[in-house]
């Protein structure tokens, strides 16, 4: 029994350091990975489109969670800079702030430098808007986060439990069973 429980004591170790892996991995690719998305887009004008500046562009994100809403901004195309506004479901603002973003070239790395982020307080369930002002042309990506990925959280020690026993039946030692002759 106790060669038995010390290899699930192994595999249970060896699921928690795997998991803890992932998290700091996923981390490192995405510093947002443990948060729960709830929208994305595209904000800002381009010298194509032809709009005098300062501009303005905005976009819709619904949030129905309890936590604070994070904008996470990232040039897409050009530097520029401006007032970014959230405005809560009954009208009032519960984000302005400036913002300068410049384009970064790519890289096989994540750079935090091209992100800007900002936290609007929660002030209930609803449609909020956020507005951005742009000095000159440019686009920007931006993300809206709020909360935890719980299910991401919950999911990911299962995942890591599914590979380290895939692990274990692919390198573990059978034995032959030798023939008995009658």
């Amino acid at each position: 029994m106790d060669f038995f429980l010390g290899t699930w004591l192994r595999k249970l170790a060896s699921t928690l350091a795997l998991t803890i892996l992932m998290v700091v991995g996923g981390a490192i690719i995405d510093p947002a990975y443990l948060d729960n998305p709830i929208g994305e887009g595209d904000l800002g004008v381009t010298a194509e489109e032809g709009y005098n500046m300062p501009a303005t562009t905005e976009i819709a994100v619904t949030a129905d969670g309890v936590d604070s809403i994070r904008v996470d901004l990232k040039s897409e195309l050009g530097d520029f800079g401006g007032d970014i506004e959230v405005l809560a479901p009954d009208g009032r603002m519960v984000l302005q702030k400036q913002f300068a973003l410049r384009k970064y070239p790519a890289t096989l790395m994540p750079n935090p430098a091209k992100w800007q982020s900002f936290n609007a307080h929660n002030s209930g369930k609803g449609t909020y808007l956020v507005r951005l002002t742009q000095e000159r042309p440019g686009k920007a990506k931006v993300f809206f986060y709020q909360g935890p990925f719980i299910a991401r959280m919950i999911a990911l020690p299962f995942i890591a439990g599914f590979i380290v026993l895939i692990l274990g039946f692919t390198f573990s030692k059978s034995i032959p069973k030798p023939e008995v002759s009658k």
